[in-house]
């Protein structure tokens, strides 16, 4: 068995999983929001309780560094 990064998985688990779509945009859109909270909102406990967004602003090169999801891809 190939193991997934943990991000794919996630993915997997809190979103594809989750539900249905019968139309592709319907999908990416609850992808972007889904995404953006992720990212953005939702602190993780590997990071120390930050988000992934506010992990990456902790290092001096990155501190105005902003998330972009305006193109989101899937399959």
């Amino acid at each position: 068995m190939v193991r997934q990064k943990r991000s794919h998985h996630t993915d997997d688990e809190k979103f594809y999983n989750q539900k249905r779509f019968r139309k592709p945009t319907k999908r990416k859109k609850e992808l972007f929001h889904f995404l953006d909270f992720y990212n953005e909102r939702r602190p993780h406990s590997a990071l120390g309780w930050m988000t992934p967004l506010e992990k990456l602003r902790s290092f001096p090169e990155y501190q105005g560094a902003t998330l972009s999801l305006k193109s989101v891809t899937y399959v």
